[in-house]
């Protein structure tokens, strides 16, 4: 295994003002939803002590909330998938959605773990921790990949620039030897970058949805990390010929979808059709659950609060 110089690191305090930059919307709704608690609870029970239970209950009301906006008022991917959905037209600059085969514009490359020819991948090699607060899964080994590609459309091959979202593909967890043998290989040829922190991971999530270059891949790895018995293996592929939808900032002039800032092109597999049934079905079960967990924690409040 090699090592890549790292992104230059950020100071922690530089990191941390991003870090709240990014979080202060979220942040104040959070505030004004336990400021609305404590008033309405301090008027309940004059007589408890409620802080904890405003911040408590805050918390899982502001979840609500913000899964019924979702529904409400969607992100940008849900309306470029019900827009596009009934009209297939493209308008530049905008957040814009299509659907096709993907085809390659170039060599494609062997995926790390199972050696699969593929345009676009993503691979991890992680493990599942004991901590005194429970399991946790944490990654050794990341890479991320993508090669020239473009998606066939009735509007002509649009590219795909920059790194992808590939968080809608499904991923494969591996088990066979050789699956092993191919990540032992992979670990021993190939030049990795340490694995970001707190200081630079906003750094280099920034550099990522930034990039619009037509090919692209990093390796990232935990420092001194080296390949062990319990480690498990997961991989994403997409190949030329697959029913892909992607979602992204449409570039007329480079007859292109690039990264809209907010993420990478975000890539699912099968029709728009398939995409929008997702997509809605993943905001309802959200909304379904942050209820749920909102009025037992409620119930429980309403037990515990003397």
């Amino acid at each position: 295994m090699k090592w890549e110089p790292g992104d230059e690191e950020e100071s922690v305090p530089v990191a941390l003002g991003r870090l709240l930059i990014v979080a202060l919307p979220s942040l104040a709704g959070y505030a004004s939803v336990v400021a609305a608690y404590g008033l309405v609870l301090s008027t309940l029970f004059p007589n408890s002590r409620v802080t904890l239970a405003s911040f408590t209950l805050g918390f899982f009301a502001f979840l609500v909330l913000l899964n019924l906006k979702q529904l409400i008022l969607p992100d940008a991917t849900s309306r470029a998938l019900r827009r596009n959905g009934r009209n297939p037209h493209l308008l530049d600059g905008s957040v814009c959605a299509i659907e096709g085969k993907l085809v390659a514009l170039g060599e494609p490359v062997l995926s790390p773990l199972e050696n699969e020819e593929c345009l676009l991948y993503e691979a991890e090699i992680f493990r599942f921790v004991n901590l005194n607060e429970g399991t946790n899964r944490t990654w050794d080994f990341r890479s991320q990949g993508h090669r020239p590609a473009a998606v066939s459309t009735p509007l002509g091959d649009i590219q795909l620039l920059g790194f992808p979202d590939l968080s809608h593909v499904p991923a494969w967890e591996l088990e066979a030897t050789e699956v092993t043998e191919h990540a032992a290989s992979w670990i021993a040829e190939t030049e990795f970058t340490p694995k970001p922190d707190l200081r630079n991971a906003l750094d280099l999530t920034r550099k990522l949805l930034h990039d619009d270059s037509p090919e692209g891949l990093r390796n990232l790895a935990e420092p001194e990390a080296e390949l062990q018995p319990d480690h498990r293996f997961e991989e994403k592929l997409v190949v030329a010929g697959d029913q892909v939808t992607a979602v992204g900032r449409y570039d007329a002039l480079r007859s292109a979808l690039i990264p809209t800032g907010a993420s990478g092109t975000e890539i699912y597999l099968g029709t728009l059709d398939d995409a929008r049934g997702e997509e809605r079905h993943d905001r309802i079960r959200s909304l379904v659950i942050a209820t749920f967990v909102c009025v037992v924690t409620h119930g429980f409040a309403s037990m515990a609060i003397p």
